[in-house]
């Protein structure tokens, strides 16, 4: 996570090249749940300084887990034992819709 707040501070300043992921490869891959949010597309790896490699990317209405038996469970898990998450995030943004919907 160090890593990633590095990333992030230098994407901010406009220098995301300073920061070397390299150091943390026994950190990754990372598996990212976000929303569907389509700003985030562009915008998430580069502020996270991750190669496509490095990241999977879950993402769902809200960012939410809804439950322990829920779909996005499972994909959190499979991402964990199938395709070997060192770490797992669940990064939120400002202006979610979502969040400022009712059930």
């Amino acid at each position: 996570m160090e890593a990633i707040v590095a990333a992030n501070q230098a994407a901010v300043i406009g220098k995301p090249d300073e920061v070397r992921v390299e150091h943390f490869n026994d950190s990754l891959p990372l598996a990212v749940l976000t929303c569907i949010d389509s700003r985030l597309t562009k915008l998430l790896p580069g502020v996270l300084g991750l190669t496509d490699e490095q990241l999977i990317w879950l993402r769902n209405s809200g960012n939410v887990i809804t439950g322990p038996l829920s779909s996005m469970a499972r994909s959190v898990a499979i991402a964990v034992y199938l395709k070997d998450a060192k770490e797992i995030a669940v990064i939120g943004h400002t202006d979610c819709r979502m969040a400022k919907l009712s059930m």
